[in-house]
């Protein structure tokens, strides 16, 4: 397990790379600036966990960057029928842990 200090470091990288990509973001450029990063082989496992768990739910055909105004949005779509009632729980308490953490 990472310390809270390596932990901190890791969400630094990540913000960065979000902030690079910010204008033209894509799920495939979001990868490639993840791979290219030197991240410690547990913070890799975690980071693609992550990824895998909402990779089915993005979408890069229409950009929602032209409704996106300052602070977070998130956009959850659980109409899928191939999706549990459990996964579909377990994303949104991803989402919602992810609105209240403090910035």
């Amino acid at each position: 397990m990472p310390s809270a200090e390596g932990s901190s470091i890791q969400n630094r990288v990540l913000r960065r790379i979000f902030c690079d990509l910010e204008e033209s973001m894509t799920l495939e450029k979001l990868e490639v600036a993840i791979a290219a990063e030197d991240f410690p082989a547990n913070i890799a496992r975690l980071i693609e966990a992550r990824l895998s768990t909402v990779r089915p739910l993005i979408c890069d055909k229409w950009p929602i960057r032209r409704h996106v105004r300052p602070g977070k949005i998130v956009i959850p779509d659980l109409r899928s029928r191939d999706m549990s009632r459990k996964d579909a729980m377990m994303f949104l308490a991803m989402t919602i842990a992810m609105l209240v953490q403090p910035t």
